[in-house]
């Protein structure tokens, strides 16, 4: 027969497992969120430069910026 003290302690260490692996998939999220938005402002980024070379238009600016944002 298991104790209360024994079961108890079972119940606790299985919390913090738990808890830990939350954690940890809550950093992987942030480590992808940051790097989705790095890669957000690099697209961006030369979105405005293809502009500003006149390779596309503003209207084409426009459409592809909102296409990303979007995303």
């Amino acid at each position: 027969m298991v104790s209360k003290n024994e079961a108890d302690e079972a119940y606790k260490a299985t919390v913090l497992t738990v808890q830990q692996n939350q954690q940890e998939a809550l950093q992987k999220l942030s480590e992808i969120e940051k790097t989705k938005t790095v890669s957000i402002v690099d697209e961006l980024e030369k979105l405005k430069k293809m502009r500003e070379y006149n390779i596309i238009t503003d209207d084409e600016f426009q459409n592809l910026k909102s296409k990303i944002i979007n995303a």
